[in-house]
């Protein structure tokens, strides 16, 4: 059976290039499965600055300012099949549905 490493993380805000090199350096030493970060305050295209060449699949919920916001990364070789995607139009939550 595959291990699963999960990260879950108060972010306080992505929008500064060296908060995300901060993050994905972390990242990058740990390795996780999925990482689960909260209060990114991104909004529009800024939440492709999340997107790596070791992210498969990317999940976000944001909110017209920047305040709030919540992303899912999943590591491409992490064995994932969506069934159902509910995120809040206030950038406070994301459901999974898997398999």
């Amino acid at each position: 059976m595959a291990t699963c490493n999960i990260i879950s993380w108060n972010i306080r805000g992505l929008n500064s290039k060296f908060k995300r090199s901060l993050l994905f350096s972390y990242l990058k030493k740990y390795t996780p499965s999925m990482v689960l970060l909260q209060e990114t305050h991104l909004v529009g295209q800024k939440v492709l600055s999340l997107k790596r060449a070791w992210v498969g699949w990317a999940y976000h919920a944001s909110f017209t300012t920047h305040s709030r916001g919540v992303t899912i990364l999943i590591r491409k070789n992490t064995p994932f099949e969506l069934t159902q995607l509910i995120t809040d139009h206030y950038g406070r939550f994301i459901i999974l549905a898997c398999l």
